[in-house]
């Protein structure tokens, strides 16, 4: 029977307390609340009633950056209007914080606030944190290298204890260590939260940072994904995460990268992993696993139905070890992995065949890898590349939808055409193809628009979408060397029949002359030679 590790601890900075208990938290999070009704309102604004709900939170910051003498951020008023507002890397510091802050108060539209590395301070950090407390429409907060410390974390524990509404938070390279580990430990194991990402990389909470995050999740609800990447988290405290991970059932992906975790760590999570069966992706890059880890790692993910994709890249495994892992792969059709990446390893002709039997059994599976080394791998690799690719292709499934539907090109335009003005806007289109069930992304969408979209008016016409499926066809033909012909469509498949042609004559090849042996002269046929070597012979 595994017992889990046990937490030794030694007293804190004094600044923040690592038991993190309620008592402890920052008391005069709200004792600054002065700030968003005095400081810009009172003598600021003396027609105030008059300013449109919506410009508020613009005037707001243009009054603050003039008196505080900073400089106005176009970006940041460029996002007040998309409702995303990305300020990363612009030197705001905590008098450019207080102004974001001050505005956002006001603001009901904004959803996403990204202000990383920013060197905010404690004072910015104080006032990003209040201004969210009574903002309830930002959902996703980026925060990431700010160096807020541990002070920092008290008050983001504080914030997500009130506010629900936030889901995404990155928190990243804030000088976090293994005390602050307990007030994101306390986050994750409050029923109240509502968060679904949490970003923790490049910060330092090592193994007792694991072991505290472990006991959080195994109780967490509602996160899933989790980034703790460059954490110098080891054996102990990967121990501790997969014992949580076993009852945990919302955690999907997981961000182990950089951890150094060695064949020692990956051994326990080979212990647990088969047991696990909500996460789907692993990253394990750069961690020091070798061969006997790669094979006790792979031998349990054998037994997991419900991984998708594991990374490997950047550790010690070489492709002997690559092989070992496809092998593994091989014996265990059942297992859910779909994607290996292993992105720096050049693979040999071994490996090649061991990965044409494993796509016998798993048709689906991908591995990424660092490339051939035999030059006829590379050959073969790139020809069936372009394959899927091509097969891949968003238009393929747009020619797969005319097919079964038995329609015509034409009658798909009509389709899609839902205000009948000849032409079909960006919004029919998406809409059209996701009403339609058509299985392609909003990003492949994006991909047919533009390719679709010839002229660049922001509408496709039917010829448009005709020379599209021609270009498409024509690559198909090139490839394959056939092209598909849609049932009730002629070769072209593009345009329907006209009533005139109707009533024309056939041209088939029975009103034509046979131009066959049968209309020739028979003493022609017999006297002439059938090839090269017929000459010879009758001389």
């Amino acid at each position: 029977m595994t017992t889990e590790p046990e937490v030794t601890q030694t007293p804190p900075p004094s600044e923040a307390s690592s038991q993190c208990k309620e008592s402890d938290i920052d008391t005069d999070v709200h004792d600054e609340d002065e700030d968003w009704d005095t400081d810009l309102e009172e003598d600021k604004f003396p027609h105030r009633e008059a300013i449109p709900e919506k410009e508020k939170s613009v005037v707001v910051y243009e009054k603050a950056c003039k008196k505080y003498g900073i400089i106005t951020s176009s970006s940041f008023l460029r996002g007040l209007k998309k409702g995303k507002v990305n300020v990363n890397n612009q030197g705001f510091g905590p008098l450019g914080a207080k102004a974001v802050a001050l505005s956002l108060v006001f603001d009901s539209a904004v959803t996403q606030l990204a202000i990383s590395g920013n060197f905010i301070g404690r004072s910015g950090i104080k006032l990003i944190t209040d201004m969210l407390k009574e903002n309830d429409t930002i959902t996703s907060v980026d925060i990431s290298e700010n160096a807020l410390g541990s002070y920092g974390a008290e008050l983001l524990s504080s914030l997500l204890e009130d506010n629900a509404n936030i889901i995404n938070i990155n928190v990243s390279g804030n000088g976090f260590n293994e005390y602050d580990a307990c007030y994101f430990g306390t986050i994750l194991s409050n029923y109240k939260s509502g968060l679904k990402t949490l970003d923790l990389s490049h910060n330092q909470l090592s193994d007792q940072g694991g072991i505290i995050l472990g006991k959080a999740l195994a109780s967490n609800e509602t996160l899933q994904v989790l980034n703790l990447s460059w954490n110098n988290i080891r054996q102990q405290g990967i121990k501790s995460l997969f014992i949580g991970l076993k009852d945990n059932t919302t955690l999907q992906e997981l961000d182990l990268s950089y951890n150094g975790i060695g064949d020692k760590g990956v051994e326990s999570i080979a212990e647990r992993i088969h047991e696990l069966e909500s996460l789907l992706h692993l990253d394990l890059s750069s961690n020091r696993i070798g061969q006997i880890g790669i094979g006790k790692l792979m031998k349990s993910i054998g037994h997991n139905k419900s991984l998708i994709e594991l990374k490997l890249s950047k550790n010690p495994i070489t492709a002997e070890g690559v092989c070992l892992a496809i092998g593994i792969l091989k014996e265990h059709p059942e297992c859910g992995l779909q994607i290996l990446e292993i992105k720096d390893i050049s693979v040999s002709s071994a490996f090649s065949t061991l990965l044409e039997e494993l796509l016998e059994l798993k048709p689906r599976f991908r591995c990424k890898h660092g490339g051939f080394r035999n030059q006829n791998d590379i050959f073969k690799f790139a020809i069936k590349q372009r394959e899927e690719n091509l097969l891949n292709d968003p238009f393929m499934q747009l020619m797969d939808f005319v097919h079964q539907k038995k329609l015509r090109w034409v009658d798909l335009f009509y389709r899609l055409d839902t205000d009948k003005n000849l032409s079909i806007s960006e919004d029919e289109f998406r809409t059209g193809l996701k009403s339609a069930g058509i299985p392609v992304t909003d990003f492949q969408i994006d991909q047919l628009i533009e390719r679709l979209d010839v002229n660049e008016d922001g509408e496709i016409d039917f010829n448009e979408l005709l020379e599209g499926q021609k270009r498409y066809v024509r690559r198909l033909e090139k490839i394959f060397g056939a092209s598909p012909v849609e049932p009730g469509q002629t070769g072209r498949g593009t345009r329907p029949t006209s009533g005139a042609n109707k009533s024309r004559p056939s041209s088939s090849n029975e009103s034509r002359p046979s131009s066959s042996n049968k209309s020739r002269p028979v003493s022609r046929i017999l006297n002439r030679p059938s090839s090269r070597s017929d000459h010879h012979t009758a001389g």
